[in-house]
């Protein structure tokens, strides 16, 4: 996937949406004539509680073009999800409905609730067109001053944003927003930023930080102190410590998924919110913004209802038990392959391709400014970690955990990519015990206790203590396991910490831990250019934070570390890879970003991911045959959830 197709011409830009509909054309103006709408939305029109479907559309409705055939109206989208911190899943799924969004084969950018946008040739400003007439779900007009509101009122806000987003900065500070009329928002930037599309089209719009098109003035004002001088009072009769906790309740990226009532922008409006009821379920947004060429009010689907499990095994177990329609996370692990194989008929579904653009199975991040000084030290010391690397029986755990599916694979690319280098990918990948236990000597850690671990510089055993998601991936829980092993044989004791992925994240931001495990992202470019956070230590997030000072000294924040020369020159080629619009310049910037990577060997990589799956209902069409599962971008949502319906 190359760098060139992802930075679209200004042309194409100007034109956004306006050219993938071109075509459609003769099937939009027959709609306009008699829009058509679900049973039940037609129902309560005709008991008078919601205006015609033709007054609930905008003037220039987004015309979806389906994956496959015309649908029905009809039916309910199960699926499942894990415990309580799940919420990926949702935004995943169901939540992709932003300005911008990419396009099928996520080569490129679409409008969505803007109808055309623009970028300048330096890449300092971006204009956004709105379509007209949007509307919230609850009927109220959506336009520029709800985002304005978000930027003024929220982003500005330091006590609701204590630090504005990366993608909404460059060197010289933050990005203005303004609203010349209802319909117009512009973005500008004191110096080019040359990511901010791919991350308007992301999950740093939409899963990391809450969207920033999310914010209905109408409805947020009033629990807000600027806009309301009563709002501290009423948070605070309402049970919060004051509006502040009240606000950010209702507009967190998790927490909103916990609170009803909200107004949206997309497909469906939670009626059952994430709660301890072990539900989340939504009904059909009357004032969605989209139509078949039909002239349809899209989405076809009533709703969805995702029920709460403790365990994957329940997953298998609602799936053979023919109650889930679409889902591949958690559930569709190589361990639970073959049961669900087997109960295709029983359960009523069949599998779809999820090719893996991850670069790893899973990735040991090693905190290199660790707490505690001798630790830290070890952790810095490149043939610790070699050693740590040799030490591991990457073919055990393929043959073991992974089924024989994938090979040795360090932190890298993957094949095809811009940064890929096969030395860097190969590099002590190679299971040597012999040279391992050498190294660990040579670095005088040669005294053993009783039970043979080695002793650690401050006296004590030495132990690394690895953190791992308990409500995710649990196949990593059984690569530790395996790892734990190979790593006693060398004297180093690993102790497996499982928790859930809130707390790791909240543990990481505050620079309290000693390990963890995560997906290796970055594999391929659409991932690799967005966030190389694989290969430099810089992540704001917590789930790659492996040096949070220095992270901390790139972004400007506190508390920080300066770091050495060679990461400096790394976090100087990433400034290229943010400010410049030209692909060329970003690509060249990663391979040298990738080689700083691999000469330092930051962390530690087990093998490359092998191809996935998901489960799909055979009553469920319009869902493609395979579905890239990119980290960066809701990967499900870009492929229209919104016109996906079910068979009769």
């Amino acid at each position: 996937m190359g760098l060139i197709r992802m930075t679209p011409s200004r042309r194409s830009l100007l034109l956004g949406s306006a050219a993938a509909i071109a075509l459609l054309v003769p099937h939009i103006a027959a709609a306009q004539e008699a829009y058509k709408e679900a049973p039940a939305l037609a129902a309560r029109v005709a008991k008078g509680e919601l205006p015609p479907v033709a007054k609930r559309l905008p003037t220039n409705p987004q015309v979806i073009k389906p994956n496959k055939e015309i649908g029905r109206y009809g039916g309910t989208w199960r699926a499942t999800m894990l415990g309580a911190s799940d919420h990926w899943w949702l935004i995943k799924t169901i939540a992709y409905d932003g300005l911008i969004r990419y396009d099928l084969d996520t080569k490129g950018y679409v409008g969505n609730l803007a109808e055309s946008f623009e970028a300048s040739p330096d890449g300092k400003e971006f204009t956004f067109k709105l379509r007209d007439g949007l509307k919230w779900s609850d009927g109220q007009p959506f336009t520029s001053a709800d985002i304005q509101f978000w930027f003024d009122s929220v982003a500005k806000n330091s006590q609701l944003t204590p630090s504005l987003p990366s993608w909404l900065r460059t060197a010289s500070g933050p990005v203005e927003i303004t609203s010349p009329d209802a319909r117009t928002v512009k973005f500008v930037f004191k110096e080019p930023n040359g990511l901010f599309l791919r991350n308007l089209a992301s999950n740093s719009n939409i899963g990391d930080n809450p969207p920033i098109e999310g914010f209905p003035k109408h409805f947020l004002a009033k629990l807000h102190a600027d806009h309301n001088p009563n709002a501290d009072a009423e948070a605070k009769a309402a049970g919060f410590s004051g509006w502040v906790e009240r606000f950010t309740t209702v507009t967190g990226p998790l927490s909103r998924w916990r609170f009803t009532g909200l107004p949206t922008m997309q497909a469906w409006v939670l009626t059952a919110p994430y709660d301890d009821k072990r539900r989340v379920a939504a009904e059909r947004n009357p004032y969605y913004h989209k139509v078949d060429p039909n002239g349809q009010q899209l989405p076809y689907l009533d709703g969805y209802d995702f029920r709460v499990v403790d365990d994957a095994e329940a997953m298998v177990l609602r799936a053979t038990a023919g109650e889930i329609d679409l889902q591949d996370r958690t559930l569709a692990s190589l361990r639970n392959k073959s049961v669900l194989f087997d109960n295709q008929e029983k359960g009523k579904y069949h599998f779809f391709e999820v090719p893996q653009p991850h670069h790893n199975t899973m990735v040991l991040f090693l905190n290199h400014n660790h707490a505690n000084p001798q630790k830290r030290a070890l952790i810095q010391n490149k043939d610790f970690r070699i050693a740590l690397s040799h030490a591991i029986n990457r073919k055990e755990i393929i043959d073991l955990v992974y089924y024989g599916q994938g090979e040795p694979w360090q932190v890298a690319p993957r094949k095809g990519s811009v940064g890929y280098d096969e030395k860097v990918a190969k590099q002590y990948t190679e299971y040597d015990k012999a040279k391992a236990n050498k190294i660990l000597d040579e670095l005088k850690l040669d005294k053993r206790d009783s039970a043979g671990f080695r002793i650690g510089p401050d006296g004590s055993r030495l132990s690394i203590i690895v953190e791992a998601p308990s409500d995710f991936r649990p196949d990593w829980i059984d690569v530790l396991e395996t790892v734990k092993k190979h790593w006693k044989e060398v004297g180093v004791d690993l102790q497996i910490r499982p928790l859930g992925r809130a707390l790791i994240r909240n543990r990481a931001l505050a620079n309290e831990h000693e390990a963890f495990v995560f997906l290796g992202n970055g594999g391929e470019d659409i991932d690799l250019v967005m966030h190389p956070d694989n290969f430099l230590p810089y992540d704001q997030t917590g789930y790659r934070t492996f040096a949070l000072l220095w992270s901390n000294w790139f972004a400007g924040k506190q508390p920080s570390e300066e770091p050495p020369e060679n990461i400096k020159r790394a976090f100087e080629l990433y400034r290229k890879v943010q400010s410049s619009p030209d692909p060329k310049v970003q690509g060249e910037a990663i391979k040298e970003i990738v080689k700083i990577s691999g000469d330092e060997f930051f962390n530690i990589g087990i093998s490359l991911a092998p191809p996935g799956y998901g489960l799909i209902a055979n009553s469920m069409r319009n869902v493609p045959d395979s579905i890239t599962d990119i980290g960066t971008i809701p990967y499900i949502g870009v492929v229209k959830p919104e016109q996906f319906f079910k068979a009769q």
